[in-house]
């Protein structure tokens, strides 16, 4: 194992750790075996690498041979800024100031001899990381408990060896290697047609699924290169190149569509430019012969046919799934006929299957998500009639009549042990998958890591042909745990750079106030906290004018956020921030129609979130208007 992975890894991490960096965007690495060139060893005894972030690189840098450039820290990490230099190793950590007024700092390891004697005699034990190793394990413990991410979370050491990792391997003399994960891609700003909403998309040219496997689900699942409104869900496929490349099934393909303008000489060139761009971006051992050809494609459905192929998913399928899909878009233009939507219904009968309810849930996840009202509720009565007048129907609400009976005995005291024997009866049933699926997405708290150590142990303890059974289950419920993290990344992605085009759009606006009002359904608490951070670093920078206009249109975004809400909550804003009590009444007054007893009723909850969240001094206001309020109603 090269010093890259065993030692590198630790500085990185607590370097990344510190500094709050991701994954570098790139990584290079010079070096080898130049002084004992007679060695066998194959460890490199020179090596510099540069691990490139998105704002600066960090340099990691060792020799197995000399004197250390600094004795104190052999082993360390140097940060250079504008306000001085820290050094920190193992045992100590030293900041030395740019202003000569200002004193130096030092700090020694902290030891605990006196609260723990065991660690004097130990064996075995590094002393000086005893302290850490207990403020780590507190922290972890404390996190299980109210589940949340621990301070060094696992994806942080994942990052920093997975970086080193890349590197280890590589002896040779004054080797450069570059390495690409990130998909190519950029954004672009869409009208729809229907209602006329404007709206950003991400749009991809490159994928690799050998580099980012993640992205297959996404792409199969209509979630890439695919329009969307935001305001009333219509939308298609974009007229943009995509190139895909498969290594585990060797398929290169390219959806081109046509262009009248360019012609095919247009078209040939934009494959050629895509493919390059490709190989340009692979080490020399993973190119292979089938990318010399890349398969083209006109219509994005034979493009995707195609890909889903390598699947096992055959064009019959997913003509059957794509008819289901039309099927549903004509029961929601009936929904509210209800003789229109039987004779629907009974014309595509053949189609009412498991999967089409599964794709009905989907509709109706997405539409609450996006917060169209109208098709929810169109979808839940399509689901509603569907429940009731077919045979799947009638099979899929007994299955979730059962679901809601196993849900109503589970609460805040069952234990994880009663969990796991619930889950475990229920998977040996005949529709055990389709029953657990849904306990693990409503009880996914109570599934967490202990859970799975407890199902490990049962395993253990099971006799030959039950633990098969269990196996098949623990496969099952970790698969789950992975799509759901992976949607949600998706969303949170999704939704940051959809922000951040906002953002830019607005800063780049002549009249950012206009702009703001032009996209009121966008700008919310993710705007702002994104607005915070850009003012925050133009602050830092010392680019006084920037932070001066973003703080303007933070106001403004404030404003514009405050005339889209409801009159009851700009009305309960108001109070909330009245500088007295008498504004308070005064407003009572003026506002006599908005004080109900609804609007009392929802103050109790609202103040109990605040006082959840640690936001004592609202929920205090909030509890000093629900007294005048009460006093009213």
């Amino acid at each position: 194992m090269a010093l890259l992975a065993i030692m590198c890894v630790h500085m990185l991490d607590m370097t990344r750790w510190m500094l709050n960096l991701g994954w570098p965007q790139r990584i290079s690495s010079s070096g080898g075996i130049l002084i004992d060139k007679a060695s066998k060893a194959n460890i490199t005894d020179t090596q510099t690498a540069t691990f490139d972030f998105p704002d600066f690189p960090v340099i990691w840098q060792h020799r197995s041979y000399g004197h250390p450039p600094d004795p104190q820290y052999p082993w360390g990490m140097t940060i250079y800024g504008d306000k001085g230099t820290l050094k920190a190793g193992v045992m100590s950590y030293d900041f030395i100031p740019m202003d000569k007024n200002d004193k130096p700092i030092h700090k020694d390891v902290t030891y605990e001899f006196e609260q723990y004697p065991i660690d004097r005699t130990e064996k075995d034990l590094e002393r000086h990381v005893a302290p850490a190793i207990r403020g780590h394990m507190r922290d972890l413990l404390r996190c299980i408990d109210n589940r949340s991410r621990p301070v060094a979370d696992i994806e942080e050491g994942h990052i920093s060896s997975a970086s080193c990792i890349l590197w280890a391997p590589s002896p040779h003399p004054f080797s450069l290697v570059r390495c690409w994960w990130g998909p190519t891609r950029c954004s672009a700003r869409c009208k729809c047609p229907n209602c006329g909403t404007r709206y950003t998309v991400p749009v991809f040219t490159i994928i690799d699924f050998g580099a980012n496997p993640e992205l297959k689900g996404a792409l199969l699942g209509g979630q890439i290169n695919v329009a969307s409104c935001t305001s009333c869900g219509a939308g298609g496929a974009l007229n943009a190149p995509l190139l895909v490349n498969d290594p585990e099934n060797q398929f290169l393909g390219v959806y081109a569509p046509a262009d009248p303008r360019s012609g095919d000489a247009g078209r040939q060139k934009i494959i050629g430019e895509l493919t390059q761009t490709l190989m340009r971006k692979l080490p020399k051992e993973e190119r292979r012969g089938y990318m010399l050809q890349a398969k083209q494609f006109l219509d994005w459905q034979h493009f995707m046919e195609a890909i889903w192929g390598t699947e096992g998913v055959t064009p019959e399928m997913l003509r059957r799934q794509r008819d289901q899909g039309e099927l549903l878009q004509r029961l929601m233009g009936l929904a509210n006929d209800p003789s229109a939507l039987k004779i629907a219904v009974e014309r595509g009968l053949s189609l009412v299957d498991r999967e089409f309810f599964s794709l009905l849930e989907q509709f109706m996840m997405m539409a609450r998500s996006q917060g169209q009202a109208e098709s929810a509720q169109a979808l839940n009565k399509i689901r509603t009639y569907l429940l009731d007048s077919t045979e799947t129907g009638k099979q899929v609400k007994a299955q979730q009549e059962r679901i809601r009976g196993i849900l109503g005995g589970i609460n805040a005291s069952t234990t994880r042990e009663e969990m796991l024997s619930i889950v475990v009866d229920n998977w040996k049933t005949e529709d055990g998958e389709q029953v657990v699926g849904a306990l693990a997405m409503a009880a996914a708290p109570l599934l967490d890591y202990q859970f799975l150590m407890l199902l490990a142990d049962r395993i253990d303890q099971a006799e030959e042909d039950e633990q098969e059974q269990l196996e098949s289950l623990r496969e099952f419920l970790l698969e789950i745990q992975e799509e759901v993290a992976a949607s949600q990344q998706q969303r949170q992605q999704a939704s940051f750079q959809h922000v951040q085009a906002l953002l830019q759009e607005v800063l780049q606006s002549n009249d950012t106030l206009a702009t703001l009002q032009a996209h009121a359904d966008d700008v919310d608490e993710l705007f702002l906290s994104a607005l915070a951070a850009n003012i925050q670093a133009a602050e830092e920078k010392k680019a006084t004018a920037a932070a001066r206009r973003m703080r303007t249109i933070y106001q403004q975004a404030l404003s514009v956020m405050q005339e889209n809400l409801p009159a009851e909550l700009r009305f309960l804003n108001e109070l909330v921030s009245a500088p007295d009590q008498a504004t308070t009444r005064r407003l009572l007054q003026e506002n006599r129609a908005l004080v109900t007893k609804e609007f009392l009723e929802a103050l109790t909850p609202l103040e109990e979130e605040m006082r959840e969240a640690g936001r004592e001094e609202i929920a205090n206001r909030i509890k000093s208007v629900r007294g005048q309020v009460a006093l009213m109603v």
